[in-house]
């Protein structure tokens, strides 16, 4: 058997697709052979060479669905066993520092930063090495693959702004004691809005106002690491005690408690549209043009529902 990879060789120009050996699990970790991989605006900007520094060539995808294909032998005793149906949580950090430990990559304090489909090979591939088993999760059967590969990314993003702002939302709610004075702002409902909606509903107190809306909300969180610039009224913070926050993904903490909302049907992925390995690049492009409604993946493998 060989293992059929989409792998980004030049900047700006088509994944090349390749056929080598299927890698043997590293010391300690997994292959997973991948069904689903999402497609992020992240990789847009990956296949452009652009706000990042990183080496071709390299197989991008970092929402990642699929079944355990072998573990190492070091990892033979975990919880996690051949066949397992899993999602990829995409970034491990140094492994040694106090955070890493209590699985929060995003906030390293050696500031080491290894991430699928970035940093190591990703899942635009049959195969995709996982170095750490403790990146992988259990799907439950009850929870589409589909859905299951953007959990960890565009799920949990969103999930993690929404949760960024609880606090906040709380404090009001309390001070002024009538819900439904508050409102929280959502500004897009695309790939991730959609998720942020549902997953605000069940989060954030009950009788609160959720809408789309222009800007000035009284907290305001940005997503993603490649966005531009932007002017803040700095005098309306300070008036108004505004917040700004920052949000990388999320933790894997997060991600089960999300995970536990989609399992139970309180959240639903955004529509989804299946796609071929070789079709990758044109609906990188298609995503890169605002052609992509809800989100995109590419189904690598045959169904393992």
């Amino acid at each position: 058997m060989a293992r059929r990879s989409a792998k980004l060789v030049k900047f700006n120009e088509p994944f090349q697709l390749v056929t080598d050996d299927i890698p043997s699990a590293p010391p300690g970790g997994a292959v997973v052979k991948v069904q689903y991989t999402g497609l992020c605006h992240s990789d847009v900007d990956m296949s452009k060479g652009e706000k990042i520094n990183y080496s071709l060539p390299l197989i991008l995808g970092h929402e990642v669905s699929g079944r355990v294909h072998s573990l190492d032998q070091l990892a033979v005793n975990s919880d996690i066993k051949v066949g397992d149906r899993v999602m990829v949580y995409a970034i491990r950090g140094c492994g040694v520092c106090s955070r890493c430990k209590v699985h929060k990559p995003t906030f390293c304090l050696n500031r080491v930063r290894k991430t699928i489909g970035f940093t190591e090979d990703g899942g635009f591939s049959d195969y995709l090495t996982v170095a750490d088993l403790s990146l992988l999760m259990r799907v439950p059967e009850t929870v589409a693959m589909d859905t299951a590969c953007l959990l960890p990314c565009s799920g949990l993003t969103s999930c993690n702004a929404v949760l960024s702002i609880l606090p906040t939302v709380k404090e009001f709610v309390k001070d002024h004691g009538v819900p439904e004075d508050c409102a929280v702002l959502l500004v897009g409902a695309g790939g991730l809005g959609l998720w942020a909606v549902q997953i605000a509903r069940e989060v954030l107190p009950d009788g609160i106002w959720i809408v789309c809306a222009d800007r000035d909300g009284g907290i305001h969180v940005t997503v993603g690491v490649f966005g531009d610039t932007a002017s803040l009224p700095l005098k309306s913070f300070t008036v108004h005690q505004h917040k700004a926050v920052g949000v990388l993904v999320g933790t894997q903490q997060q991600l089960r408690e999300l995970l536990k909302l989609v399992e139970d049907g309180k959240v639903k992925a955004p529509p989804i549209t299946h796609h071929p390995l070789e079709s990758a690049w044109n609906v990188l492009q298609d995503l890169r043009d605002g052609k992509v409604k809800g989100r995109a993946v590419i189904e690598v493998s045959e169904p393992c529902e």
